[in-house]
């Protein structure tokens, strides 16, 4: 199945450096993101638990989850680009 106009990005090996540090630096600031704007949410919901009703217990559970996943996509993110980074070093 073809996408027309999609571009992936050039992850060979082959690519460029900068290109590589470009994408990895784009990556890094969306996921920076994302975890700010789930840590704001997770802080806002627990400032209204007074309540607690069991669906806002759920979905805080759930923002937590989801703030430890993309820690963790982020932090695989970084090494990747620490490792792409070192790789043209290799080469010379």
């Amino acid at each position: 199945m073809e996408l027309a106009g999609a571009a992936l990005p050039d992850t060979t090996p082959g690519g460029s450096p900068e290109r590589a540090a470009c994408l990895a630096a784009e990556a890094e600031a969306q996921g920076a993101f994302l975890i700010e704007k789930l840590k704001l949410t997770i802080k806002k919901l627990r400032h209204e638990q007074f309540g607690q009703c069991s669906e806002r217990r759920a979905l805080l559970e759930q923002l937590e989850l989801k703030l430890a996943n993309v820690d963790e996509t982020a932090a695989q993110a970084r090494a990747f680009a620490d490792h792409v980074a070192a790789y043209p070093a290799v080469m010379k």
